[in-house]
């Protein structure tokens, strides 16, 4: 959804060894400033498909992220001549050279001799590096740095997921790129400052809950019928009930078999908390149905009694 944005975002300068400009957070807002612009300074062109990560920054502003949260706007100097097309790319460093794409924004015209500012949703995490994809041989990519600044630059255009080999590094450089991120305080993928209407009181929750069945039938019985008691570590949470590698059904506690048959058989019990995680391994209880003793058949002696 590539668009240019007034409000949300404004364009600041930064005093640093290359003066830059960043997309500044909003004024009530603890956005994060991530990448820089040239400024000053007269970028260079990357070749058509080309893929770029800044790989390393000796100072100043950071092009990865240090924090989880979700990018929502980003920003490129168009060069005065043509200034071409290209798109944001969220980086995951995965070894050696390799980066998998987190996310990427729509594809962006250049306007000429001006800071380009666009809005996306690309949710990221803790040590995520933003990056650039050329569409066009014209696209003003890198700027003069400083020494131990590093851009990793590769072609292709590798989809969301998918792996790309940045093997040939430029040294000295930084990207042609800045962005916002912004916290995103309940998980939902949505930057709480400019694109979370409602954000939920429950808070980043991404840990599933744990069962423990507290009573069930003895290891050997002789009972057809079971009944289970279980609760979970997360208040408010539901369950799901499974026998024997069945299908889970909705069940709560406590929770009762019917005429159980002879035989070996395992109960299963998950629970599901309020924001939704789902517990992966379910507690299990392992009973043993035995057969019914058989009456035993009662003999009567006749006593003949001899007058």
């Amino acid at each position: 959804m590539a668009g240019r944005v007034g409000p949300i975002a404004r364009i600041a300068a930064l005093g640093a060894v290359a003066a830059a400009l960043l997309i500044a957070a909003p004024a009530a807002g603890a956005a994060t400033l991530l990448g820089q612009l040239p400024g000053g300074n007269s970028p260079d062109d990357c070749v058509e498909n080309a893929s770029a990560a800044q790989s390393s920054v000796a100072a100043g502003t950071p092009y990865a992220a240090p924090s989880d949260g979700v990018v929502t706007a980003w920003a490129h100097w168009g060069d005065s001549g043509t200034p071409g097309s290209g798109r944001l790319v969220v980086w995951r460093h995965v070894g050696g050279t390799s980066y998998t794409v987190v996310g990427r924004s729509d594809t962006a015209a250049f306007s000429p001799g001006s800071v380009n500012v666009f809005t996306t949703r690309i949710p990221v995490a803790a040590g995520d590096v933003i990056g650039l994809h050329a569409d066009t041989a014209v696209v003003s990519c890198f700027f003069s740095g400083m020494a131990g600044d590093a851009i990793d630059t590769g072609l292709g255009n590798p989809a969301p997921g998918e792996t790309l080999d940045l093997a040939t590094p430029i040294p000295d450089r930084r990207l042609n790129l800045a962005a916002n991120l912004e916290p995103d305080a309940d998980c939902d993928g949505f930057g709480d400052e400019t694109q979370d209407g409602s954000i939920n009181p429950l808070g980043c929750d991404k840990e599933a809950p744990v069962t423990t069945i507290t009573s069930g039938p003895a290891p050997k019985t002789r009972q057809r019928n079971a009944t289970f008691a279980f609760v979970s570590s997360e208040p408010g949470s539901s369950f799901q009930c499974q026998l024997d590698g069945g299908a889970f059904v909705h069940c709560g506690s406590p929770f009762g078999l019917l005429k159980v048959k002879k035989g070996s058989h395992t109960f299963a019990v998950r629970s599901k908390d309020l924001a939704g995680n789902v517990e992966q391994t379910p507690a299990t209880l392992t009973w043993l149905v035995k057969k019914k003793k058989k009456k035993k058949k009662h003999h009567h002696q006749h006593h003949h009694h001899h007058n």
